[in-house]
């Protein structure tokens, strides 16, 4: 279920590292951000409604939790120092990148 005032969503089911996770990205237009859903394959909850956030490692606080083992980041290519607003993604202004435990991309 969305949160109210959510507009846009995405789903991917994606392999990181030899192993599968749900990630769903949406926005939130009350407070013009975005935020995402990380679950295991099996669809049990690890990370609910994160906020996107530059500059920091979106996975660093879940480490107790069996999250993917490398990190997880929001790119400036235009944000201008602040975290992404509703059209950053589309706007290519920003950019999600996972670096593997290796910190290979």
């Amino acid at each position: 279920m969305q949160p109210s005032g959510t507009e846009t969503r995405y789903e991917a089911a994606v392999v990181l590292e030899r192993r599968r996770w749900r990630f769903a990205f949406f926005t939130n237009t009350t407070d013009d951000a975005w935020y995402f859903d990380l679950r295991a394959d099996d669809g049990s909850p690890l990370v609910l409604g994160l906020g996107l956030s530059l500059g920091v490692d979106l996975l660093a606080p879940y480490r107790h939790l069996d999250v993917p083992p490398g990190f997880l980041f929001v790119v400036d290519q235009g944000l201008g120092g602040r975290d992404p607003d509703v059209a950053a993604f589309a706007e290519q202004r920003a950019a999600l990148l996972y670096l593997d435990s290796e910190g290979s991309p």
